[in-house]
């Protein structure tokens, strides 16, 4: 991707969480230490409510799409 395509998409991005008051995080079980992270997950939180979550270290398009069920 370009650099105005990467700074379209930031932007676009960056305008949508700031809309919806939404962040993007990487969480781990409270219990993971330097011997090993568990329960590693990507969530989407609107408004402290988390409405999206993967039990993977990313979240893209095909995951959104299982997950609001299209």
């Amino acid at each position: 991707m370009s650099n105005d395509k990467n700074i379209e998409f930031l932007t676009k991005l960056q305008a949508l969480l700031a809309e919806y008051g939404a962040t993007i995080a990487w969480s781990c079980s409270p219990y993971s230490d330097t011997h090993g992270i568990y329960d590693e997950a990507m969530t989407i939180e609107v408004g402290n409510k988390e409405i999206a979550r993967t039990e993977s270290g990313w979240l893209d398009a095909v995951q959104l799409k299982q997950i609001i069920g299209d």
